[in-house]
């Protein structure tokens, strides 16, 4: 509804005449006696619901607001519906402008929800800080490659254009379908890509997914904590983990073991590194493979014993996980005690046959 306002001359000589205070209040009144809001037909009311909520929209709260007029208790509503246009959207106002002010009832009251830390606005441009927080709160991590930090200035400025609210549904929807399965999202969301037989990041997963892993890390199937070894409890807690704290607990077990710790040698290979060797794989020191030479059975006086290889030989061996040294050494020991002329004099010399 439009009233016009015939006699110009008259209300400028009244706003010369008022106090400054009252300025501002004649000019919301010129306002309010020349264009109505929408659905609102007097200024002085009572108004209509839809009236409330009209100017609650113009002033650009939400309906989610715990204060959007339908949510009103009716002596609220109806305190509202008598008062003035003006004084109507002065209260309306006061509550926005506390909501952006970082007044977390009023941001409640106006939009719905508390505005997550360091979101300083409703409305973008969002700092990285902001994208962040809502990032890390959804469940997705740092190391995700769609990460607020790692984003390229059109994808920042993208969710620039969205509100708070949007950002939230945005970050979660990514969430949701890294959690389903989505392989693409896994690694936008948590910066990894499944393994193999793993379908989600929380899990619970499946013991060949746990295999998986364990065959990633590259422990063995001999392995004490090899999955398919566990007690139905440690297999359950582990199923239960996150791919990364998974991978980092067994990624724990072969680093121990690799430094020199029995049991983890023992939980991730099968059996304790022999003596003077200090890692699974090459190269391997002459006094290890010497440790393993004696230890299957053969002699210094071997024409093949570690410490007389030559380059090539000692480069193959090194080739060589320490599992396949004892097995070749292994090997050698058991073709020389059966008769092999070639094998005995590999493992046990000259000195051997002189003696007999």
């Amino acid at each position: 509804m439009v009233t016009k306002i015939k006699d110009w001359n008259v209300m400028e000589l009244v706003c010369t005449l008022l106090p400054p205070l009252l300025l501002v209040d004649v000019v919301l009144l010129l306002y309010y006696l020349s264009v109505y809001p929408e659905n609102c037909n007097s200024y002085h009311g009572p108004h209509s619901t839809d009236c409330l909520i009209a100017i609650w929209e113009e002033v650009d709260c939400k309906v989610e607001g715990y204060r959007y007029p339908n949510n009103l208790t009716t002596v609220d509503r109806d305190s509202l519906k008598t008062s003035n246009l003006a004084a109507v959207r002065e209260n309306m106002e006061g509550v926005k402008s506390a909501a952006d002010g970082g007044n977390d009832d009023h941001q409640l009251n106006c939009y719905g929800i508390v505005f997550p830390d360091n979101c300083d606005t409703y409305y973008g441009p969002h700092s990285v800080e902001c994208l962040t927080t809502i990032w890390e709160w959804k469940g997705c991590l740092g190391e995700g490659t769609k990460a607020p930090v790692k984003l390229e200035t059109n994808e920042t400025e993208a969710l620039d254009l969205l509100s708070v609210e949007q950002v939230l549904d945005n970050f979660e929807l990514i969430q949701v379908e890294a959690h389903g399965g989505n392989k693409v999202k896994g690694l936008e969301c948590y910066g990894i890509v499944y393994p193999e037989n793993c379908h989600s990041y929380h899990g619970p997963h499946s013991i060949d997914c746990l295999i998986t892993i364990w065959k990633e890390v590259d422990c063995k199937v001999k392995g004490y904590r090899f999955p398919g070894n566990l007690t139905t409890a440690d297999a359950d807690a582990m199923k239960s983990l996150n791919l990364t704290a998974i991978r980092g607990n067994m990624e724990s077990v072969k680093s121990a073991a690799d430094g020199g710790n029995d049991d983890h040698q023992l939980n991730c290979y099968g059996y304790v590194l022999p003596e003077n060797c200090t890692t699974y794989y090459g190269p391997h020191s002459v006094e290890c493979l010497t440790t393993i030479w004696e230890l299957k059975g053969c002699l210094s006086e071997g024409t093949k014993a570690p410490v007389k290889l030559d380059t090539l030989e000692k480069d193959i061996l090194d080739l060589l996980n320490v599992n396949k040294v004892l097995d070749n050494f292994e090997t050698v020991q058991m073709k020389a005690a059966s008769g092999d002329d070639d094998k005995e004099l590999e493992c046990y010399g000259l000195g051997l046959f002189l003696y007999f």
